[in-house]
């Protein structure tokens, strides 16, 4: 049979097993967060590029299609030239040459056109260079920061591992009663041991009696917070 001190000892070491676990698990979880996170930013990026990929294939597109268009133009302008040289009515004159003019306004139209989209083709173009050497720099960092997050994470499930031990260690040797005690206060109160400070309960932070503060400073028995019925001991009580 385990003596007050003695169950007390083992209380704290269990909340402190319970509390660094809680924070180790936190952590792992934190850091599985963080490789989805880093895996969105690849897929982001990827995206991105596929985009840029598909509007510069589109730059393409419509320049060949204003390029078909101005060859199409001009061919017909040549044509309406030559036939231009056999007519001998004067209508007729001018009504061709009106139509030769709106050809080659058309086709000065078409290349001003043509010259815009290849400002826009080279800077597209370069636009994805860019892109693509900040992804594959990005790919390194994001591939350097995973590899440190699964060596933090390795670490942190050893960590896990010794402290189920030690928790397999302590809960047979603590009395089922208080075991259950504690139990209930840990998923009530967030913390079932608490520390008594100037007379001052940690746990709800209201006054405990003066007597049970003077034995708690006294012995190391086990007392209740009356208000809050965390279990207390004396902040100047050595629970390493």
């Amino acid at each position: 049979m385990k003596s007050e001190q003695e169950q007390m000892d083992l209380l704290i070491q269990l909340q402190k097993n319970e509390n660094e676990t809680s924070q180790i698990k936190t952590r792992i979880s934190n850091n599985e967060k963080r490789n989805t996170e880093l895996d969105q930013m690849i897929v982001n990026n990827e995206t991105t590029i596929q985009e840029k990929e598909n509007e510069f294939k589109e730059l393409q597109r419509k320049y060949r299609s204003y390029d078909s268009d101005l060859k199409m133009h001009l061919t017909k302008q040549e044509k309406q030239e030559q036939r231009l040289r056999e007519v001998r009515s004067n209508k007729e004159y001018e009504l061709m040459l009106k139509e030769i003019d709106d050809l080659k306004a058309l086709s000065s139209k078409l290349e001003d056109e043509m010259i815009s989209f290849l400002d826009l083709i080279d800077e597209q173009e370069k636009a994805i260079l860019s892109q693509k050497k900040a992804y594959e720099e990005l790919k390194i960092a994001i591939h350097n920061e995973k590899k440190l997050i699964e060596v933090n994470n390795q670490k942190n499930e050893e960590l896990l591992k010794e402290l189920s031990k030690i928790y397999d260690e302590i809960i047979p040797e603590i009395d089922h009663p208080l075991l259950e005690r504690y139990t209930y206060l840990q998923k009530t109160c967030g913390r079932a041991i608490v520390s008594v400070s100037n007379e001052m309960c940690c746990g709800c932070y209201m006054n405990i009696p003066p007597q049970m503060y003077i034995e708690l400073q006294r012995t190391k028995t086990m007392r209740f917070c009356p208000r809050c019925q965390r279990i207390i001991y004396w902040e100047g009580y050595d629970v390493s």
